[in-house]
């Protein structure tokens, strides 16, 4: 495997890493919310 491919592979991993963190704060936030009685569920 070449310097360039394992690179982007760290990018790629990275980014997918960044995304699923901000879609698990989100739900987090949504249940807290919900659980405040803010907004139904």
């Amino acid at each position: 495997m070449t310097l360039l491919g394992s690179e982007h592979s760290l990018l790629i991993r990275s980014k997918f890493r960044s995304v699923l963190q901000l879609r698990l704060q989100q739900r987090r936030t949504q249940e807290q919310l919900a659980n405040q009685g803010i907004i139904p569920h």
